[in-house]
Formats: structure tokens, C-alpha cells, sequence
């Protein structure tokens, strides 16, 4: 455990606690250069293997490193080439070495406190290369790249004072959590290693897969994306360099096994610049070891911790003497709530500053309102002592007016799409579709892909039919057995008035299919929420919470995979039927499939043909897994029962003497019943049974 002391000066209260710092490298992004495929290779040389000494103290932090492997060696073509791919630059890996340096000790103090593999000290390398400011596009941020919702989760505060994704001692904390919480799951640190880059539900589906296919669980094997599979296998390739760098030409740093930085507690405000000013340190060095705090000031109410140096402690408190002994505040910072009708020009004009400079400590975007009641930082202009912020103000959040921000997206155009409808259902102008896929027309091809720039607000539900001057139609999915005549006297509309609306030239429709229906006998109305995706979650965790089924919930979202992203936003779509149609349409239900379970065997449960169990789940074969849920067809109540109340479904195969044989009756009793003039039948078509 680290060393501690405190000391006492001039009524300020400092109390410093020892901790290391430990070194990482960074995973360049020629990711996509890389294949996928992760193949075998031979064992690993016999020289790669670190020479670890039985006794005595290792000599600096890589020693120990070395010395705490404990991970299987990782055999694959794959760790190869990314040994090539670090070996090539020696100089970019020596700066991401001496970056490590400032970290690493505090890192492997942790992990061996632990009890955990030393390679886990190495991650940062592939994760953020060790720069603890580091911001990924898709808002990972830190030495772990911890994304804002896996940060939640493990208590790591994100507010407007500070990102603690960023901070050295929280984020390593968090981080050594997680990779417990999965080694626990697992059982396998490599699998751990890949739920940390890809999410534990993404892997415990992709280990269900390779079970159900009777295929190997472990990491070489399973199938995964680009990234996920060439993450272990950067890592495995840091550390054989770490083993044995002299062997690659490299040559490390010292890293000495002890302390880099301390902490100091303090329980007053502190300015940034006041704080590396009296240790001695530009800017921007200090910046490294305290990469969490985001505004000008360290608030000792909200966070009394910062990190120094080992070796510039005692020069900062001397400082400090001599900076409190000539009477100046520590923070020359203090909060302003916003009155109502109040601009930020006001409040800039009275604390000494510019709108510009207030709205760049705050973080504020040029062209947002601020409201009212919100808690700015501004200069505090009194001459009367130092007031600290309080906790309160300290966790206080910045309100700005709403604003729109947009996405680019790719969207397949489906059967009955038009331009009028896609730019409704996306909150966009068809002009913008015409000049950004440049087209001459109006006219839309079936699979046609479109870019669209959207804002990032709920788009419309597909199924989206709320009556109004400008959508006069429904949607309805067709279904095994349907024809257009079937459906237009359902809603009591004509064939012709279908083909109009939705361009079909001839009578030929397919199960699944979307169809617009004219105003005329039926109405629907939808309605979607908006959910975002927490760690933890899958789609049949999210379906269940809502109600729905996993197929609805891909389909509304148009995911192709069960793999989620911490952050997505899914739709949630919710219907009720609202008819003024002879015809009303029981509620289908949902199964979950069970072990031993076969479509056959389902569908004859509910009484559904296996085609319909298909359709209504866009199934192409017959293959299900053990948890899918699948929506049960259900049967018209507008349908006529026969007098026995019995209903066949034809199959591929059926003939009218067969089906009177199975149910002991005529061929002409079925021929009456039915109203069939001959006897020829389709699949999907409902027999009376007399």
C-alpha cells in the first residue's frame, strides 16, 4: 500500500498519500488494415518469455510487470503482426513508454493489491496510449476509455466541473472493477478482455452461438468484430515487446519501481494556474496528472484531491507559505446563479470579463441560451477573503436552451416508400434527399440506399398512421395467404386504389410486405418511445422491460445482429388497433422458444402453420435458438367457423382428398363448405372443415 504523511501549514491542512504511475502505449487506428480472420500460429518462441529472477526487489516497474503475468499466451498470427506494426516505430513507442511512466506505478500497485494479471497495466497502451485526456469519436474518454454510460455505472462522476473518466486514481479504480465483474462472468481473462472492448452481452450471445453450433467458446474462436478481434492480440503483442525489448531494438524508459506523484488534500479552492505555478510545473504537465478537473478551478468541496510530482512536494509548499503569507486568495474564481431576463453580456460586463471568455470557461456553444437559474463560473471581483464554493453550487448544472444537432444515416428504401414519407418519418425536406443522393425524380427503386443528414431527435415509427391532411393511408404488413382482394375488402377499398397507392402494377404481393392503405374502413394508430441503451442491456432484456418482441424491436430499429452499443437509442414501438371495419384482428402473442423446441412443434401448439410462424417473424429458415421469443400469428375473428370448428391451413403438398381423408370427410363436402369450384388449392389458404 502507498505511504502516507500530512502536514500542517498555516491553518491549510495538506495531507499526502504516496501512489505510482504506470506506463501505456496507444493502438493506432489501422484497424481496418488488419484482417478479420484471427488464425493459429506456432507456439511462442521460447526467448520471447520474460527472465524472471526468483529473488530480490525488481529493479523498476517493467521488471514487475514482467514478473506478474499471468494471462495464457495468446498463439495467433494476428499478435504477429501487430508486433510488426510497434516494432516499426520505435520513437512513437518510447513516447507512449515515457507518457506510461508517470502512471505506471500507481496502476500495478493496484492491480497486484488485487490480486490480478500485470498485463492489465499494459491496456492503456491499446486503449488511449496512455494519454489521460484522451477523447475517442465515439466519447471515450481516459486512460480506460470508459464510455459516459459505462462511467456511471462504476461511480465515475461527469458533471460541469469535472470528468472523472479522466482522473488517475477513479479511473483505474473503475476500471479494475469492471475487469473483475468480467473475469467473475467468464471465468477467462481473454473473454474479459473482449467484453471490455465489445460489452459482456455481446460476447455471452456470440460464446450461445458458438455453443448451439457445437463450436469452440474460446476467444481464437469465436466469431467477432474487426476491432474486438484484434484487441487481445494488440495487447499480447505490447507485452512480448515489454519481455523482451532488446530483442525488437527497443528501449525503454526508466521507470524506477516507486512513487511518481502524490496526493494532496486540501480543503480550499485552488486555481489550476495557481496550483502548477506554486509546484513548479507548466501548465500543461500538470494538466496530465489532473486531466479530470474541466473548468479553471479545483473545487475543495466537490473534490479536495490533486496530484504532484514526488519530487516537487516540498517546493510547493514553500510556496504556499510564501503565496499565503503575501495575503493573495488561492481561487480568483466564485458562481453566479442567472437571474430570469438576465444575458451572459450582463454578467460578463459586471465580473471583468468578455461574453467570449465567460462562454469558453463554461463550456458554453456560441449561439445556445443560457436559462435561467443556471450556475455560471465567473471572476470574482471582491476584495474580501477567499469564499469558497459551496457543495451545492458545486454539483449545480449549466441549462441551455434546446438545439438540434444532425447525423448522417443510410436508409434502404422498402416496398410503398415514397420521398414524401421517408423526409416525414426522418423530420427532414424532400429537397434535401434530391440534392444530397442527386436525383432527377421522384421515383424510388426497391434496396435504392439514400443518405440522409437527420437531427438527432425520435424519428417516426415506420408504422407511424395517425389520421391527418397530409397521410391519408395506413400501413399493413402483409401476411401468409393474403392477396390484394382479401386486403381491399378488408378495409373496404378497391384493388385498383391499393396498386395506385403503393405503385404495384401487378396483383403479386409477398408475405411481410408493407402495404399502404387508403383511408376508407380501418385506422391505426402508433405510437414510439425513445430508449436509451445502459450497459448491461440486450435486446431481450429491453423487449421484455416494453412489453414487445425482440423481432419488433429489430425491425423498428432495422438491426440486422443482437449486438448494442452503450448509448444507442432505440425505438420502442407500441400499437393499438382502432377499426371501423367489419373485420376485427385478434392480438398476436408472443412465445419464447425452449429447449427441444422445433417450428413444427410450435405451430402446432397455437395452431399455426409453420409458413405463418415464418412471415410473422421474418424467418427465411426453419432454424430457432433456445430463448428467441417469436410472434404467434393470430387467427380473424371475422372468419366463420364451420360447424365442426374446425380450420385447416394448406400446405405445400395438400390435396382436397387428403385433407377430407385426415379429417374424415368428403371432397365434396369440403368443395361446398368452401364455395371451391375446383380443386385446385394454395398454400396459406383456410379450409372449413364440415
Amino acid at each position: 500500500m502507498p505511504h502516507v504523511f500530512s502536514r500542517s501549514l498555516l491553518g491549510l491542512a495538506l495531507s499526502l498519500s504516496l501512489f505510482t504511475v504506470a506506463p501505456g502505449t496507444h493502438a493506432a487506428s489501422e484497424d481496418d488494415d488488419i484482417p478479420a480472420s484471427v488464425a493459429n500460429a506456432e507456439a511462442l518462441p521460447a526467448d520471447e518469455a520474460s527472465s524472471v529472477e526468483e529473488l530480490g526487489v525488481p529493479s523498476d516497474v517493467w521488471e514487475r510487470i514482467r514478473r506478474g503475468y499471468a494471462m495464457p499466451v495468446l498463439q495467433s498470427k494476428l499478435v504477429d503482426r501487430w508486433v510488426d506494426f510497434y516494432t516499426k516505430d520505435p520513437a512513437y513507442l518510447r513516447r507512449m513508454s515515457e507518457r506510461a511512466g508517470q502512471y505506471l506505478y500507481h496502476i500495478v500497485e493496484e492491480i497486484e493489491n488485487r490480486g490480478m494479471p500485470t498485463e492489465l497495466a499494459l491496456l492503456p497502451f491499446v486503449e488511449s496510449a496512455f494519454q489521460a485526456e484522451a477523447l475517442s469519436r465515439a466519447k471515450a474518454a481516459g486512460l480506460w476509455q470508459f464510455m459516459p454510460a459505462t462511467g456511471k455505472a462504476y461511480d465515475l462522476a461527469q458533471n460541469l466541473w469535472r470528468d472523472d473518466r479522466r482522473d488517475i486514481l477513479e479511473s483505474t479504480r473503475a476500471a479494475l472493477d469492471y475487469f473483475e465483474y468480467l473475469h467473475g462472468m467468464f471465468g477467462d481473462w481473454h473473454l474479459a478482455l473482449a467484453a471490455y472492448n465489445w460489452g459482456e452481452g455481446s460476447v455471452q450471445r456470440a460464446i450461445q452461438r458458438a455453443k448451439r453450433r457445437k463450436q469452440p467458446t474460446d476467444y481464437l474462436h469465436l466469431k467477432m468484430p474487426r476491432e474486438t478481434a484484434n484487441y487481445v492480440p494488440k495487447l499480447e503483442a505490447v507485452k512480448r515487446i515489454i519481455s523482451n525489448p532488446s530483442k525488437y531494438g527497443i528501449t525503454l524508459p526508466d521507470v524506477g519501481n516507486e512513487p511518481f506523484f502524490v496526493t494532496i488534500t486540501k480543503p480550499r479552492d485552488i486555481d489550476i494556474e495557481t496550483a502548477a505555478e506554486l509546484a513548479g510545473m507548466p501548465l500543461e504537465e500538470f494538466r496530465r496528472l489532473n486531466p479530470s478537473y474541466k473548468l479553471p478551478v479545483i473545487v475543495a468541496s466537490h473534490n479536495n484531491v490533486m496530484l504532484l510530482p514526488a519530487d516537487k512536494v516540498d517546493f510547493f509548499v514553500d510556496n504556499l507559505a510564501s503565496w499565503m503569507d503575501s495575503g493573495q486568495p488561492l481561487s480568483q474564481w466564485t458562481t453566479y446563479r442567472l437571474q430570469q431576463g438576465e444575458t451572459l453580456a450582463q454578467v460578463a460586463g459586471r465580473s471583468g470579463m468578455t461574453e467570449d471568455e465567460l462562454r469558453k470557461v463554461n463550456g458554453i456553444p456560441k449561439g445556445r441560451r443560457v436559462l435561467a437559474n443556471s450556475t455560471l463560473l465567473v471572476r470574482s471581483t471582491g476584495t474580501e477573503d477567499q469564499q469558497d464554493i459551496a457543495a451545492e453550487l458545486a454539483n449545480a448544472k449549466l441549462q441551455l436552451s434546446p438545439t438540434t444537432t444532425w447525423r448522417r444515416v443510410t436508409y434502404r428504401v422498402r416496398s410503398g416508400d415514397t420521398l414524401s414519407g421517408i423526409a416525414r418519418r426522418w423530420r427532414i425536406t424532400m429537397k434535401s434527399i434530391v440534392t444530397a443522393n442527386r436525383l432527377r425524380s421522384d421515383r424510388l427503386r426497391v434496396g435504392q440506399r439514400l443518405v440522409l443528414t437527420v437531427p438527432n431527435v425520435p424519428r417516426q415509427a415506420i408504422a407511424s398512421t395517425q389520421r391527418s391532411e397530409s397521410s391519408q393511408h395506413v400501413i399493413h404488413r402483409v401476411r401468409s395467404g393474403e392477396t390484394l382482394s382479401t386486403i381491399a375488402s378488408r378495409y373496404g377499398v378497391s384493388i385498383s386504389q391499393l396498386k395506385m397507392t403503393n405503385r404495384i402494377r401487378t396483383n403479386l404481393i409477398r408475405p411481410g410486405q408493407r402495404l399502404r392503405i387508403p383511408f376508407g374502413g380501418a385506422d391505426a394508430v402508433s405510437d414510439t418511445k425513445i430508449y436509451t441503451v445502459k450497459a448491461g442491456d440486450t435486446l431481450s432484456t429491453i423487449a421484455s422491460r416494453y412489453g414487445v418482441s425482440v423481432v419488433r424491436l429489430k425491425r423498428a430499429n432495422r438491426l440486422s445482429g443482437d449486438s448494442l452499443r452503450i448509448g444507442d437509442r432505440l425505438e420502442i414501438p407500441t400499437q393499438v388497433a382502432v377499426s371501423d371495419a367489419p373485420k376485427r384482428v385478434a392480438k398476436s402473442r408472443t412465445h419464447r422458444v425452449r429447449s427441444g423446441e422445433s417450428l413444427y412443434t410450435i405451430g402446432k401448439r397455437y395452431g399455426v402453420s409453420v409458413d405463418r410462424l415464418k412471415a410473422a417473424n421474418g424467418l427465411r429458415r426453419n432454424t430457432i435458438r433456445v430463448g428467441q421469443e417469436l410472434v404467434i400469428p393470430a387467427r380473424s375473428s371475422g372468419t366463420s367457423a364451420s360447424a365442426s370448428g374446425k380450420v385447416h391451413r394448406v400446405r405445400s403438398g395438400d390435396t382436397l382428398s387428403e385433407i377430407a381423408r385426415r379429417y374424415g370427410t368428403t371432397v365434396s363436402k369440403l368443395r361446398s363448405a368452401n364455395g371451391l369450384t375446383s380443386n385446385r388449392l394454395r398454400i396459406g389458404q383456410e379450409l372449413k372443415i364440415p
